[in-house]
């Protein structure tokens, strides 16, 4: 069984890693369905037969699982009912992902968030506003973050008697 979708991802850019959320085949918004399948003991996690019986060839069956969404082909099991697209009916011109360099500067997640040019001026005025609000409190907070991130200054790890809490 050949799985030719897996074939045709992108790799990153330094080619260490298969991109495996860029999309490879696309249904045509006019796709029909040929057939309708009840599987059988013999083609329990065996797509490739399933596609051998409808298209004659077994390199379709990422098609066959795109269509049901099936993401592993192990999970099928006796008894599954699945649809047999059209093998035409995929469209073979997909607009590839467009790779984005890594920065060389190593900017944080916490000054990305904090720099107010990297976000709509909506957003920008709204974080202003918090911290010129957070500011006029005594215990206000000096830096807006979102929740998941820790100021500058806290950790995350307590070390203390003896134990590590976390």
């Amino acid at each position: 069984m050949r799985f030719g979708t897996l074939e045709k991802k992108k790799l990153s850019i330094d080619n260490t890693k298969i991109i495996l959320t860029a999309p490879t085949i696309v249904f045509h918004s006019s796709a029909t369905i040929i057939a309708t399948h009840t599987v059988t003991d013999e083609q329990v996690g065996r797509i490739d037969l399933i596609s051998l019986l409808y298209y004659r060839d077994a390199n379709y069956c990422d098609y066959i699982l795109k269509w049901n969404n099936i993401s592993n082909p192990f999970i099928i099991m006796v008894g599954d009912i699945l649809e047999i697209p059209e093998n035409t009916a995929v469209l073979q011109t997909i607009k590839p992902i467009r790779m984005v360099e890594t920065s060389t500067d190593n900017i944080s997640i916490r000054d990305q968030f904090i720099n107010t040019k990297r976000i709509p001026i909506k957003d920008a005025t709204r974080l202003e506003y918090l911290q010129r609000k957070a500011a006029q409190k005594a215990n206000g907070a000096k830096q807006i973050l979102p929740p998941n991130i820790l100021k500058e200054g806290d950790t995350n790890i307590k070390i203390g008697n003896g134990k590590i809490t976390i």
